[in-house]
């Protein structure tokens, strides 16, 4: 497996080198460069992971490497499973593969939080007399946190996972009702833990992030209503700015940041004297039906018409020759090394374009959804449920229920542990279903998959 590994990542690397800026990781490595301007709109956690190679290998090929560490793994696990089997699922699984080659070379957050979650799953899918498996709950503990901290939100997820886990179960009532209490706080605190971590520990300035989602959320409501609610503010200048309708697309909030169209509402949100989280969620109790349109509209955006996580021309990047690479007044023109577009990326960006496709995210919610449903109808001994597929679904669904709840941009991007969860269960499906067929019948006997999918 290891040789599988070291391919893998030697691959990715050697075809994306050396990796592609997005204007959101220029923007956090010029802050790693310049540690004066750290904050915490981007989670610092990220440029961490990035930073480990950077003396060596500089940047951006030091993030580059490290997204591709994470992110083949259970990949290279996988390809010796499947090989081993003669598998008919093989050309799914090269065709995941080479998809997942493709998107290693931007250097995202959200690239960073799929190799954590592919970690996460492998750890999970650990052989029962293996040695990992007496450090597996303070490994899983360590990657549920990296994950919350690359995106606080992402703990949602791990929420909406262990509901299902507690639902599939039947735990007693006196136990489940608890846990379920339990998980709500965990879930609903986490934010602010991470936010407290970022300043506290780290030291970053309070960017105030979650005020993209309480301006995005109050301007949808007003769009919906035709009423403006932020009018309900003191102080607010009502006469001097546009309404929030004429500012307003379901597709994302850019339109009210700095920069934007309507920028003075982050101007003015930010210095008016108000609870902003209690007035965010006192707006959504009064105006529930505006609400649910909204997001609604927003849901259908991010499915119908997500920014692309990979395209069918040239991929875009930041640090190439003709951009200026220059942030917050920094010029970084002669840290980035150059990107340059080549022939040997050009099938895995395409395959990436074909396999993160709108129809290829309905089978992703669809084969979740099927495995909670599944397993929620499973009587009998433990090891009849598969733990694997169980976490993946529920990370898959809770991921969309994320977004849909709380997403301020449409980007495919988002969506990417929901078709990289579709795909794992599809190839544990595929195994134990191959498996089963050889041996002369659909009956399962212990772990589903534990003679295909060691569990």
């Amino acid at each position: 497996m290891l040789a599988i590994y070291v391919g893998l990542v030697g691959l990715a690397f050697s075809v994306n080198y050396p990796g592609r800026l997005t204007p959101d990781s220029l923007d956090m490595l010029t802050q790693a460069a310049h540690p004066e301007i750290l904050n915490d709109w981007h989670e610092p956690t990220t440029i961490g992971f990035w930073l480990l190679f950077a003396p060596i290998l500089g940047q951006p090929a030091s993030a580059l490497l490290i997204q591709a560490l994470l992110i083949f793994i259970y990949p290279a696990i996988l390809i010796e499973r499947t090989i081993a089997q003669r598998l008919v699922a093989l050309p799914f699984l090269a065709a995941f593969i080479a998809a997942l080659v493709g998107v290693t070379g931007l250097i995202s957050k959200d690239i960073v939080s799929i190799g954590l979650i592919l970690c996460l799953l492998a750890a999970l899918d650990v052989r029962p007399a293996s040695g990992l498996r007496l450090w597996r709950p303070a490994l899983l503990t360590v990657l549920i946190i990296a994950i919350t901290l690359i995106r606080p939100p992402n703990f949602v997820l791990f929420g909406i996972t262990a509901a299902c886990w507690v639902a599939i179960r039947r735990i007693r009532l006196r136990a489940a009702i608890p846990a379920l209490i339990l998980i709500c706080i965990t879930t609903a605190a986490s934010p602010w833990m991470v936010k407290l971590f970022d300043q506290k520990l780290l030291g970053t300035a309070d960017a105030r992030a979650e005020l993209s989602l309480i301006i995005f959320d109050a301007a949808g409501i007003s769009s919906a209503i035709q009423k403006d609610i932020f009018a309900e503010l003191t102080s607010w200048p009502t006469d001097e700015v546009q309404r929030p309708w004429h500012c307003y697309t379901p597709r994302y909030w850019d339109t009210f940041k700095s920069g934007g169209k309507c920028k003075e509402y982050w101007a003015l949100f930010s210095n008016i004297n108000v609870r902003p989280t209690y007035w965010w969620l006192r707006s959504i109790v009064s105006h529930p039906i505006g609400y649910a349109i909204h997001r609604m509209k927003y849901a259908f955006q991010l499915v119908r018409s997500p920014m692309p996580i990979a395209t069918w021309g040239a991929p875009y990047a930041a640090n190439v020759a003709f951009v200026d690479l220059s942030t917050k007044g920094i010029d970084m023109q002669s840290y980035f090394q150059l990107w340059k577009p080549r022939i040997a990326h050009v099938p895995f960006e395409w395959t990436a374009a074909l396999v993160f496709s709108r129809s290829t995210l309905v089978i992703a919610v669809f084969l979740c959804l099927l495995v909670l449903i599944s397993a929620s109808k499973v009587r009998g001994a433990r090891g009849a449920i598969d733990s694997v597929e169980v976490a993946a679904a529920g990370i898959g669904i809770g991921n969309v229920l994320m977004l849909v709840a709380f997403g301020v941009a449409a980007r495919g991007a988002y969506l990417l542990p929901t078709f990289v969860c579709g795909f794992v269960i599809f190839l544990r499906r595929s195994a134990r279903i191959a498996h089963t067929s050889l041996n002369g019948g659909f009956k399962l006997c212990g772990r589903p998959g534990a003679a295909a999918y060691h569990v």
